[in-house]
């Protein structure tokens, strides 16, 4: 997501519809595989910006639900 990750040499930028529509391709690839619990884990702080969008539309359509997670990372040496 543009503006707050740093940019770097290696940053690759796509908009919040972007990543919606990737997760959303995702969650229903591997659902049309049998899939039937789907687990997201992101400790990326705007993650929740796509992830619970993802998660209630694919409830509504489905009745399945998506479990999500998004903590904190924390580095420590």
């Amino acid at each position: 997501m543009p503006g707050p990750t740093a940019i770097g040499q290696s940053t690759v930028n796509i908009s919040i519809k972007a990543g919606y529509d990737y997760l959303k391709t995702l969650v229903y690839a591997f659902y049309k595989l049998g899939f039937k619990r789907i687990f997201f884990l992101s400790m990326h702080g705007p993650a929740y910006l796509t992830i619970n969008s993802v998660c209630m539309d694919f409830f509504h359509e489905t009745q399945n639900p998506i479990c999500h997670q998004i903590g904190r990372a924390s580095c420590r040496e």
